[in-house]
């Protein structure tokens, strides 16, 4: 639940030049209708170049007829991503002087450890020590409905860890803390002040914090998973605990429409979002960078349940783009690098969803630092999950699909790696590079 996604925007050669391949759009559906027939995807997606949509398709279960698939007014929960709408909220109270970053967390939850210490700017930047009741509690139980007392009392009982503003480890509890000192300085419910303070500013039509059963429309969609034969829903977790830390439903055209507005300047100033998205330690205000090529957006991911979301904005060129899955059976950042690829006419190959069984015994042996003088960068082969995954030094990690017991491929990328005894043979966009690995 509202766990931290490490999505990965970087290409492992981000030096490849731009190639005309015909119509973006068409490829692009044809990309996402692939993995949507193939039982990989079920989703919305949104693409958009200022005030222009680009791009905008939601894909439901393909066995389904069409008077029950979903539709561009389909809501989703976006995990998360939800914590840049809250970062706004509070960067408007401070514009309002309402609020300081520098307020100590004290003057609103003085029993919490290390509350004197800890500044609104703190919990924005997740650098407070205050530990993740989500993630690294084992106490939590994501489908009970708790009381805000309950759960004040449960972030009260937690020792630090680490002093507060010496360092950055993400958790939602300082998400959650923030929500609530929103409902103080307003006296006014988060969902109120979502609405009133950022959906009315941007024309957000679909965008909400639904708390009880009854707040949940038509439009509001589960999430699922794969079982081989069929998408089957996943148990709902209460909604209440997350609140603006992970609690938002909303479409996919909404995201674009808000990371928009937001970077208009239509929700906070020029000097706020300045502030947002000044990046320490890897976070921003409710904000951090996704890298592609050398591009750098700035968003949110999410995850809740079984729905996964990236939210990204790209201010030099006014592109945004959002992608909300609520059924997920492969690796997300393919997906996304497959979207990010066409769209910016990169040489790009559908994925293969053919795969060889490879056994851990058959991967160990690739495990291990490459190599060459004709490459500026090392590669780094690990297993994780039972699934081989490569990162080019500086970049981020992705993963390597088997197609035989020594050859492996990254379609997003046009990658291909073939193993020996002695190293690794690197196979893209024709090029092919000798790696040794290190003994």
């Amino acid at each position: 639940m509202i766990k931290k996604i490490a999505l990965f925007f970087g290409l492992i050669c981000c030096i490849i030049p731009m190639q005309a391949q015909g119509n973006s759009v068409v490829k692009m559906d044809s990309l996402l209708r692939y993995y949507n027939v193939n039982n990989k995807m079920m989703g919305q997606v949104s693409l958009r170049l200022g005030a222009k949509k680009v791009y905008q398709k939601t894909f439901g279960d393909p066995l389904l007829p069409a008077k029950d698939q979903p539709t561009d007014e389909s809501r989703y929960r976006i995990g998360s991503a939800s914590k840049t709408f809250t970062a706004v909220l509070i960067m408007q109270l401070v514009e309002e002087k309402k609020l300081k970053l520098s307020d100590a967390l004290s003057k609103f939850y003085p029993h919490i450890k290390n509350a004197k210490h800890i500044s609104i700017e703190d919990l924005l930047r997740h650098r407070s020590g205050i530990p993740d009741l989500v993630n690294a509690d084992a106490t939590t139980d994501f489908y009970k409905k708790y009381t805000k007392a309950q759960l004040l009392k449960k972030m009260e009982g937690y020792a630090s860890d680490f002093e507060p503003n010496t360092k950055a480890a993400y958790s939602n509890t300082n998400f959650i803390l923030l929500s609530y000192i929103i409902e103080e300085v307003t006296n006014l419910s988060y969902n109120t002040n979502l609405q009133n303070r950022i959906c009315k500013k941007v024309n957000l039509k679909y965008t909400n914090y639904p708390t009880l059963k009854n707040q949940f429309s038509k439009l509001d969609q589960r999430s699922y998973v794969y079982n081989n034969k069929q998408w089957e829903a996943v148990p709902e977790s209460d909604n209440n605990l997350p609140i603006g830390a992970g609690g938002i439903v909303s479409t996919a055209n909404d995201l674009t429409l808000f990371m928009n507005g937001l970077f208009e300047n239509k929700l906070v100033s020029a000097a706020s979002l300045e502030q947002m998205i000044t990046i320490k330690d890897g976070y921003g205000l409710g904000i951090v960078p996704f890298k592609f090529g050398e591009r750098l957006f700035y968003g949110h991911n999410g995850r809740i349940d079984k729905f996964e979301t990236l939210m990204a904005y790209y201010p030099k060129e006014k592109f945004g783009i959002s992608q909300i899955t609520n059924g997920l059976e492969t690796d997300g950042t393919a997906l996304n690098l497959g979207i990010m690829s066409i769209y910016y006419k990169l040489p790009y190959e559908f994925p293969s969803f053919k795969s060889y069984d490879i056994t851990t015994a058959e991967m160990l042996p690739y495990v291990g630092t490459y190599n060459t003088a004709s490459f500026p960068m090392d590669i780094e082969i690990v297993l994780r999950d039972n699934q081989l995954h490569a990162q080019a030094t500086g970049q981020g990690s992705f993963p390597l699909q088997a197609e035989d017991a020594q050859t492996f491929t990254f379609a997003p990328a046009s990658i291909k790696m073939v193993f020996d005894p002695e190293g690794m043979t690197l196979h893209q966009s024709g090029s092919k590079i000798r790696f040794t690995k290190k003994r």
